[in-house]
């Protein structure tokens, strides 16, 4: 009742057209001859038309509404900063392990050296163990993706339709989680790798390895590692109550 009394006023908002384009014409120029439209309406109804026009948008962007689309786009990139903000969080927690798990390990790789293993064979294997850890971690990740997807789609607003927003994980979502999984392994994983692979042998054979694992608790680098993820973590408790007001 409401649209259909005032569906005759201009000023009248609430009215969406979809169409589709002739084959061979492209959006921008589907838009350029409404606007044409749009600015005869204009000049002929100067008072009601004033300052409207026209704009061409593809029919998957205005599943959320057209004009709050920009609003969701903008909520999806403080998500992703989010997200990412947690990623490294855990990749620091991740390089902070493994360094002390290479402090425990170190007489170990004293004797693998002391019997003909080359520091390339030691970061090797050392970067074998994070990726593989990395790799579990993200197939983790996307087996939960797999159930908050459903979870995320229950909490849909009612204007939302079943067939209005395709939530699918494809194979562009698998091979980008593939390798943000093995490049954060191997980036996170290197120093770790390379400082174990740095042992010396002589010290820790003789010392059982006590010398240098206490070496490695005390390390600069360790200590970097805490600090980073306490600020990380601090940063993004901030802005995700930040962006959950924005939401309210």
């Amino acid at each position: 009742g409401f649209v259909k009394d005032n569906f005759r006023d201009r000023r009248f908002l609430n009215t969406f057209t979809v169409a589709r384009l002739k084959p061979g014409i492209t959006a921008a120029q589907a838009e350029a001859s409404l606007k044409t439209i749009a600015n005869r309406l204009e000049r002929d109804y100067p008072k009601d038309n004033g300052g409207r026009s026209v704009t061409v948008s593809a029919l998957a962007d205005a599943a959320v509404g057209i004009n709050q689309h920009d609003q969701f786009v903008l909520a999806g990139a403080l998500m992703m900063g989010v997200v990412g903000l947690i990623l490294l969080i855990a990749c620091v927690n991740l390089a902070n392990l493994l360094l002390a798990k290479g402090a425990r390990r170190e007489r170990e790789m004293s004797i693998r050296s002391a019997v003909g293993a080359s520091r390339i064979r030691l970061i090797r294997q050392l970067l074998t163990e994070s990726a593989v850890l990395s790799l579990s971690g993200g197939t983790a990740g996307l087996l939960l993706a797999f159930a908050g997807r459903r979870i995320l789609w229950a909490f849909r607003p009612p204007f939302i339709e079943n067939n209005d927003l395709d939530l699918s994980l494809d194979s562009h979502v698998l091979m980008f989680t593939f390798g943000l999984a093995l490049l954060t392994g191997i980036i996170f994983g290197l120093v770790p790798a390379i400082k174990a692979s740095k042992a010396d042998i002589a010290e820790s054979l003789n010392a059982g390895g006590r010398t240098g694992s206490a070496t490695w608790s005390r390390g600069r680098l360790r200590s970097i590692l805490v600090v980073s993820e306490v600020a990380l973590a601090l940063i993004t408790l901030v802005g995700a109550g930040l962006f959950v007001r924005s939401m309210q």
